[in-house]
């Protein structure tokens, strides 16, 4: 399901609609430094929870960006006296209230809210954190290193998991001006200062179900593709603690990326917990979109004709907005109602996939599957899988097998050697 907003209504011109100018860090606000009619700066905010109500305020900073959930805005500019310190100041717009002023002595190529309490700074060759929660200015969070400490390196992203323990900054360079375009990714143990560096162009982190129907696991996908190949492979793999008795969930399958447009590559990946989905945008807007668990691709698409460079979650439906330089904005989440239906239908190539679908069913409460769950009932109780039947009755939506006439059923089976009755079965499985 895709939704499109133009740019013709807002009064943006086009040159800014660039990767470093434009700002998204929700789908709160669409946010710009430009300049007025009088040639003056200002700032350009597009509310997108208000029927796109746009604001403008003079200001002369260089840069702002705005918290993704808060009435906060960072400021940024340059020393007039040394062009490579940046002066950073955090304002509350509630109250008015200054949060944190402070130079730093390293010029910030790249800036993104990580968290809802931190602002990561990139600069030229050191990363640093602003915590709202801490009386310090900013922290040094690592050093750049490997491919990634070139400040020839165009940044493309920054992220941290939800625990704060993992960061990954990833860009991209060119050595041959352009004709050739490699990724890199410093991925961070941030606590340990312990660094892994990939060759890759885009990396998130997010949780999924993937090991049974409740465990939420913690998890870093990237997409790689080493310098001299031509294939193209996105990773799962869990960072957290895996569920207990299991082993650590380690997945990687191809991205094939379209053979027509040379140098395309991802921008921007978002794990989208409610439905346990992997989106991937490419820059000239291809859509990828991978269940994870097994992991399997089920959707390529191009849903825009136009280079796409900015991307966020959408937080009311779990699935991502995208900017591109033709001033579109796309919304682009999934429709719960024929989600299974379409897997069922349309991808054939994924092994057992009637399995997969009553998977996903069951683990993300998904609308649809009622016949799934019903037929699923029915095989284990011809197959003489109680304990299976009275879990599949308890997973099932609402009271399709949770009733009177399965309690008639469990209670008129005879227990198998050595087992529990039936009924017993069920009724534990409920508690």
């Amino acid at each position: 399901e895709m939704c499109i907003r133009d740019r013709s209504t807002w009064g943006i011109q086009s040159n800014y609609y660039k990767l470093g100018v434009l700002g998204l860090e929700s789908d709160r606000l669409l946010t710009v430094r430009d300049v007025g009619q009088d040639g003056k700066g200002q700032l350009t905010m597009v509310d997108l929870q208000n029927n796109c109500t746009v604001n403008r305020r003079k200001n002369d900073c260089e840069a702002f960006l705005n918290h993704p959930t808060q009435n906060i805005i960072a400021f940024k500019a340059k020393d007039e006296n040394n062009p490579n310190t940046n002066i950073i100041q955090l304002w509350n717009l509630d109250n008015k209230q200054k949060l944190k002023s402070f130079e730093i002595n390293e010029e910030i190529k790249f800036w993104k809210w990580v968290s809802n309490s931190v602002l990561g700074l990139v600069g030229v060759s050191s990363v640093y954190h602003v915590n709202l929660s801490s009386n310090e200015n900013y922290t040094k969070a690592f050093d750049r290193s490997g491919a990634m400490a070139n400040a020839a390196v165009q940044i493309l992203g920054y992220a941290m998991d939800s625990n704060a323990k993992w960061s990954a900054l990833f860009g991209i360079s060119s050595p041959d001006g352009g004709k050739t375009i490699n990724g890199s990714i410093q991925l961070c143990l941030l606590e340990g200062q312990k660094h892994q560096l990939l060759e890759g162009y885009c990396a998130c982190f997010g949780e999924a179900i993937v090991h049974d129907d409740s465990y939420v696991s913690s998890l870093f996908s990237f997409v790689e593709r080493k310098a001299g190949e031509s294939v193209t492979t996105v990773h799962f793999t869990e960072i957290g603690a895996p569920k207990e008795g299991a082993q650590k969930f380690k997945r990687k399958l191809d991205l094939p990326l379209s053979t027509e447009f040379a140098n395309d590559l991802p921008v921007y990946m978002h794990i989208a917990r409610k439905h346990g989905l992997l989106y991937v945008i490419t820059r000239f807007g291809f859509l990828y979109v991978y269940e994870i668990s097994t992991p399997a691709l089920i959707m390529k698409q191009r849903v825009s004709q136009e280079v796409v460079f900015l991307g966020t979650r959408n937080s009311k439906t779990d699935g991502i907005l995208l900017v591109n330089k033709g001033g579109s904005l796309f919304s682009v989440s999934v429709e719960e109602s024929s989600l299974l239906s379409y897997i069922a239908t349309n991808c054939r190539h994924i092994p057992e996939i009637q399995s997969v679908c009553f998977q996903l069913a069951s683990r993300y409460s998904l609308p649809g599957a009622d016949q799934m769950f019903v037929q699923q009932f029915n095989n284990q109780l011809v197959q003489g899988d109680y304990a299976g039947a009275a879990k599949t009755a308890a997973a099932a939506p609402g009271t399709l097998l949770r009733n009177q006439d399965t309690i008639n059923r469990f209670k008129a089976l005879q227990p198998q050697p050595g087992q529990k009755a039936p009924i017993l079965l069920y009724f534990s499985s409920l508690l």
